[in-house]
């Protein structure tokens, strides 16, 4: 199971039956939508375990990478911040915080179209 932060939905990919890690019983992924106060009592969740895990410095890189991507911060920054060898290595380890930067890209295009139109 996945959460899509900025998609306020639950992506379900796999069944765990008696401890055991195992397909969904279509073989396919489930998106499933969360209500607005699943959704804001998860994000309070989250907001707690961070603090709990950074109170015991643990997983620090991990986190300040990933609150710079769910921010729209530039992949290259943080490859740079981090070291990477690679873009690469960064976008498979942290690529799945990104998906709502696309539908961001998407909202621009629409800024940019109502600009030229009004320059015409």
């Amino acid at each position: 199971m996945d959460i899509d932060w900025h998609g306020r939905f639950i992506a379900v990919h796999r069944n765990r039956v008696y401890g055991v890690a195992t397909s969904t019983k279509s073989h396919q992924r489930c998106r499933i939508d969360m209500s607005g106060q699943l959704f804001a009592a998860l994000l309070e969740w989250r907001r707690q375990q961070r603090a709990r895990w950074l109170k015991k410095g643990k997983d620090v890189p991990h986190t300040f990478a990933s609150l710079l991507l769910q921010q729209g911060e530039s992949v290259v920054y943080v490859t740079e911040q981090f070291g990477h060898g690679s873009i690469r290595v960064t976008v498979d380890t942290y690529g799945h915080l990104i998906r709502g930067a696309n539908r961001a890209a998407v909202d621009r295009l629409d800024d940019a179209s109502a600009r030229k139109k009004a320059e015409i």
